[in-house]
């Protein structure tokens, strides 16, 4: 299968990239993700660049029906990772917005 490669087309990789990471003020067919984004309350930490990688951090309510949208997507990001190619990782943190630290919530893309 071809990947999408960032060198060869970084537009459509990012859009492809930022549409699955980024979860605040979208609605959901499924009223159950919608109740768990609510919940969750997410929105964007902060961007990190290096020479290394490109970290993306998200805050996050962590509490326990919220997990289930971890899980979700544990599940997208993993999807993405068959398909997206660059050299330099992408790093996806998911931060507890409560206490203010990085959690176990972690995914690398790229980096090949």
């Amino acid at each position: 299968m071809n990947k999408l490669d960032f060198e060869l087309l970084p537009l459509p990789f990012l859009l492809l990239l930022c549409d699955n990471v980024q979860d605040w003020g979208r609605t959901f067919k499924e009223d159950v993700l919608n109740q768990l984004v609510n919940d969750a309350d997410i929105c964007l930490k902060n961007i990190i660049t290096s020479d290394e990688s490109i970290k993306i951090q998200i805050y996050f309510n962590i509490i326990g029906k919220t997990k289930k949208l971890i899980d979700h997507k544990k599940d997208v990001l993993e999807q993405l990772k068959q398909i997206l190619k660059t050299p330099v990782p992408f790093k996806i943190e998911y931060w507890d917005k409560e206490r203010d630290v990085v959690t176990s919530y972690e995914f690398t893309i790229g980096g090949d």
